[in-house]
């Protein structure tokens, strides 16, 4: 398995990127490249709201009723869950992620 993540900084066309991959996803689906929905439906939010320090809260914690450093684990391990659950019932191809002022943890 091969997974490829993208962090853009501002004015890179990171958003373009997103979107076409947005439009496209049954398209590289079919070409084995996944484009996850469960990390976010386009920028992959929910990915860098789960990856992001709790006590640095950002608007991904306003968006997803986040108050609290418990409530923000959780909204981790049910983003995790998803991921893993939408991993599964994919077959065996290459994931693609991006976001855009995002961090990751690996």
């Amino acid at each position: 398995m091969k997974g490829i993540v993208h962090i853009g900084t501002p004015k890179t066309g990171s958003t373009a990127a997103q979107s076409w991959f947005a439009q496209n996803r049954a398209r590289m689906l079919e070409s084995g490249i996944l484009y996850p929905k469960s990390l976010g439906a386009h920028h992959h939010i929910k990915l860098s709201t789960a990856c992001r320090d709790s006590g640095r809260p950002e608007r991904g914690f306003k968006l997803f009723s986040i108050a609290s450093p418990s409530g923000h684990q959780k909204f981790q391990a049910d983003v995790e869950l998803q991921f893993e659950e939408e991993l599964k019932k994919t077959p065996l191809c290459q994931r693609v992620s991006s976001r855009v002022n995002g961090s990751m943890i690996g």
